[in-house]
């Protein structure tokens, strides 16, 4: 069998860069390991095990609009 590995942990350094860099690694990720379909719950949260403590912790103090889901990947992604 195949190992497909996840991206890298965004880290200290340039957010922009490494954002756009690990939200398409993230994306290609998803899709080789058959999950590219799967419930919006359960892809953000491993997009939360996977993008490291930085945006983690970003995540937590985020606020959302009225109707937004904050557990979706849509909206967090």
């Amino acid at each position: 069998m195949e190992k497909y590995l996840a991206p890298e942990p965004i880290g200290e350094g340039d957010l922009h860069d490494q954002w756009r860099r690990f939200k398409r690694e993230f994306t290609q990720f998803l899709t080789a390991v058959g999950k590219g379909t799967v419930d919006e719950k359960v892809k953000l949260a491993m997009f939360l095990r996977t993008v490291g403590p930085r945006v983690n912790d970003m995540y937590e103090t985020m606020r959302f609009e009225e109707g937004e889901d904050s557990y979706s990947y849509k909206v967090i992604a």
